[in-house]
Parts: C-alpha cells; sequence; structure tokens
C-alpha cells in the first residue's frame, strides 16, 4: 500500500497532466493486465500517446475545482487516461491529436473512450470523431486569412459546421498549448507516474 506521500505525488503529477495537455481522453478497461498495458503503451508511444492508469480517487482530486472538473465522473470503475507526449510535433493541432488518439484506441479492444476535454471544452465519445476530422491548425489559420478578405456572406457561410464549443476551443491561441505541452518536458510529470505505473495495473480504486 502507498504512503500519504507518494500518493500526494501522484495526485499532483496527475494534477498537472489534467492542466498542462491540451487534449484529455478517459477510457474504461475491460482488462487491465500487465501484458496488456505494457502492449498497449509501447503502441501508443509509436503515435506520441502517453497512456496512464491513475487511481480514480487521485484523479478526482487532481481535478477538484479546476477548468476540468466535469472529467470526475468519468472515473469509475478500471480507466486510463491518455494524452499527447510533450515532444509531439503536433502538440498544437488538436484535429491530429484526436485521430491519432482514436487510430490508437480503435486498435486496443480493451479500452472504450469515455468522454474527455479538448483545452476547458467537454468532449463526449461522439464528439472525437468529428474533431479529428476538423481542419488542422495550419489549414485554420489559412481560413482566417481568407476570410479577412471575403464577403461578410461567405465568411459566415465557411465558418458553419464545426461546435462552436469545439470551434472556439481550436481558436485558442496555439503557442500556449505548445508552452504547456513543453513543460512536460522536465520529467518530473512522467517520473512521479512512471514509478507508479506497474502497481497501479492492477485492478484500480
Amino acid at each position: 500500500m502507498k504512503s500519504r506521500a507518494e500518493r500526494h505525488a501522484i495526485m499532483l503529477a496527475a494534477k498537472q497532466l489534467f492542466a498542462e495537455s491540451p487534449l484529455v481522453a478517459v477510457a474504461a478497461l475491460s482488462r487491465g493486465d500487465v501484458q496488456t498495458m505494457t502492449k498497449a503503451r509501447r503502441e501508443f508511444r509509436q503515435r506520441s500517446l502517453r497512456l496512464r492508469k491513475i487511481p480514480n480517487s487521485l484523479c478526482a482530486k487532481a481535478l477538484e475545482g479546476s477548468d476540468r472538473n466535469f472529467l470526475r465522473g468519468l472515473f469509475v470503475g478500471q480507466t486510463i487516461v491518455v494524452y499527447p507526449e510533450a515532444d509531439s510535433v503536433e502538440d498544437d493541432d488538436p484535429p491530429a491529436l484526436a485521430k491519432r488518439l482514436l487510430e490508437s484506441l480503435g486498435e486496443t479492444p480493451t479500452f472504450h473512450l469515455m468522454g474527455g476535454a479538448l483545452n476547458t471544452v467537454p468532449l463526449y465519445p461522439e464528439d472525437f470523431i468529428p474533431l479529428s476530422k476538423m481542419p488542422g491548425s495550419d489549414e485554420l489559420r489559412a481560413q482566417v486569412a481568407r476570410a479577412i478578405k471575403t464577403p461578410l456572406a461567405r465568411t459566415a457561410t465557411m465558418l458553419k459546421g464545426p461546435s462552436r464549443a469545439v470551434a472556439n476551443a481550436l481558436a485558442a491561441p496555439t503557442r500556449k498549448l505548445g508552452r504547456a505541452l513543453a513543460a512536460h518536458k522536465d520529467k518530473n510529470l512522467d517520473d512521479n507516474l512512471d514509478d507508479n505505473e506497474r502497481t497501479n495495473d492492477a485492478p484500480g480504486e
């Protein structure tokens, strides 16, 4: 059993993860044995994604009072958290991140997407597919540049489609996302979580 200090360290690492990762997903596990988790972690890393199994009670505590407090209800039973690696080349491109995440989860039938967050916008499982098909950051910037030169009517037409909440989230400064993920490079978060992962591969709290 972990000491109070160890649990506090895990909670702080989880709090940093939830605060700094632009896109976070929560999935339920139908099977979470060591072999399955080790194989999944390796496959997720190939797509520049990290997979963490953190006790539900510590996730709930880490999220309490935050802009992502709405995620607390997802942590029931065995769960995992998926988020982009710090050095991901597309760390400011939520559609690309969502696409890689869906591909990884789709290849792991024991994982079932329950929801997530794009910045402070809640994402239901069905939101990830349209998000993955939206224009990337570069294309969005090009559309904005073109919109400045187009009549108002055409601009309004071009902006129809994505939900307002997701569109607003994608419009957030991409550099802020890059700086947030760059903060992960100090490895404090990964070190704290890596030290406890193998133990947590037993059924969660």
